[in-house]
């Protein structure tokens, strides 16, 4: 039988069929998530208290909602690995 190596996914060396677009795109949602927080992060940081309590908030929700959403992905990836093995 075979020895088994793991090794870590890079979404940027193009793996599993991915394809220069999907890169591409890839860059693209993370710049613009980054651009997005840190909108928000300096605007709360030039608000006033009550203003930055409200965004404080939002934003806390919004981070986690990501956090979440990042944990079921990366279930769903390793069922995924799994399932291939």
């Amino acid at each position: 039988m075979p020895v088994q190596s793991i090794h870590r996914l890079n979404p940027f060396t193009l793996q599993h069929g991915s394809n220069l677009g999907t890169y591409v795109k890839i860059q693209e949602i993370i710049f613009y998530a980054g651009s997005r927080f840190w909108t928000i992060l300096t605007n709360t940081s030039n608000a006033d208290r009550e203003r930055q309590a409200w965004t404080q908030n939002l934003l806390q929700r919004e981070l986690v909602c990501l956090a979440f959403s990042l944990s079921c992905l990366a279930d769903i990836f390793q069922s995924f690995l799994s399932y291939l093995t």
